[in-house]
């Protein structure tokens, strides 16, 4: 018998991620906008994690 497991973390390149971030300063998005459009699954990190990279580049 063969157990498959579902992979849950999305990795996002960083280039896309100081995109997304960019487009919600800029307001062409709210969190919430961005996260359906782009199907981001963890807001939480997106706050946190993202906006960290956006900050140190």
């Amino acid at each position: 018998m063969t157990v498959t497991t579902t992979r849950t973390q999305h990795d996002y390149s960083l280039a896309f991620k100081l995109a997304v971030v960019d487009q919600v300063e800029k307001g062409e998005f709210t969190y919430k906008q961005a996260q359906n459009k782009y199907g981001i699954p963890n807001m939480a990190c997106f706050h946190g994690c993202w906006l960290a990279v956006m900050i140190n580049n």
